[in-house]
């Protein structure tokens, strides 16, 4: 999650798009709604965030929790 002012931490989704889709406000209003659909509602992400790439252990798994956006990862 990310530090929230209000709620104290919100859920943040990071995505990865594959080639021949481009990170806008339309893209994440379809994901948000495609979400708010499937998942109950308080498993729902508050925000997507678009990145390059997931930070990865040595051994190439995903690594949880911690995943601070930098600029290198922002698209």
């Amino acid at each position: 999650g990310r530090t929230d002012f209000k709620r104290g931490q919100i859920v943040v989704a990071s995505v990865i798009l594959r080639k021949g889709f481009s990170p806008d406000k339309k893209m994440e209003q379809q994901l948000l709604d495609y979400l708010r659909e499937n998942l109950a509602l308080y498993k729902c992400p508050r925000k997507i965030e678009f990145v390059k790439s997931l930070p990865k252990t040595y051994n190439g798994k995903i690594k949880r929790g911690g995943h601070n956006k930098s600029e290198e990862d922002s698209i």
